[in-house]
């Protein structure tokens, strides 16, 4: 290869340009832990990285970025960075309370992450049940409303309305840990509305949330917890999809 003359060299390339696109299957599959901050698994499949944390249900889906020197960052659906991961596999665990970073050690191997499922029968018992673990440990009064007969015709989309629950509940009690964002969101909700359309979206109009999830969709078209509480937070006038 012949090398261009030095005058004909320019510096007009934008540095994300000159990173390293990583290779293999970083991060690992496993087990992690965040020091006292947090517990976690990390898994690949379908080629999406999954992450759930230990003391939860919920699994989030991550996008993935290069970053510099063969890194990786990856992101929640809000855009918020969950994970970073270096070139030779070192990973840092991105929280709200740890907004810096904090590294993760990989202790094993990760477990089956998906929930038990839920049978067509138990649909509506579900729904029942997420209103009353908010009532009873966050003394909220929510009920959820859905299309119960479509939602229990298939698989796929019963799976995605399970989960669009779910995180709803999630977001309804993590506003619900600060008195400050509970009597400002979390007590003005009154119904959690889950719809099978044409893309994931999360809209705040009165006491109403809409979680809408993609009913032709992978298993990652739903909003997670995170984008359902900045939707709440934004209020009725920044309805978008996540």
């Amino acid at each position: 290869m012949i090398a261009l003359p030095a005058a004909a060299q320019t510096n007009t390339v934008e540095p994300q340009r000159l990173m390293i696109t990583p290779t293999g299957p970083q991060p690992e599959d496993g087990h992690y832990a965040a020091g006292d901050e947090a517990q976690f698994w990390i898994d690949h499949q379908g080629g999406n990285v999954r992450l759930r944390f230990a003391d939860s249900e919920e699994i989030f889906y991550l996008t993935v970025e290069p970053s510099t020197l063969g890194g990786r960052v990856l992101k929640y659906d809000t855009g918020d960075v969950a994970l970073a991961v270096s070139g030779w596999g070192g990973v840092t665990l991105y929280t709200k309370r740890t907004p810096n970073g904090i590294p993760a050690e990989r202790m094993g191997n990760a477990p089956n992450l998906e929930p038990r499922p839920v049978t067509a029968r138990e649909t509506q018992h579900f729904a029942a049940t997420l209103s009353q673990n908010l009532e009873t440990e966050e003394r909220l009064n929510v009920g959820f409303a859905a299309n119960w007969e479509r939602i229990s015709r298939g698989n796929r989309v019963r799976s995605l309305a399970i989960d669009a629950m779910r995180n709803a509940s999630y977001a309804l009690s993590e506003l619900s840990e600060n008195r400050d964002t509970k009597a400002a969101y979390a007590d003005r909700i009154k119904v959690v509305r889950i719809v099978a359309a044409e893309a994931a979206a999360v809209e705040v109009e009165n006491e109403v949330v809409t979680v809408s999830f993609d009913a032709d969709g992978e298993a990652s078209d739903r909003p997670s917890s995170r984008a359902i509480v900045d939707a709440i937070q934004r209020g009725p006038d920044a309805n978008a999809a996540p």
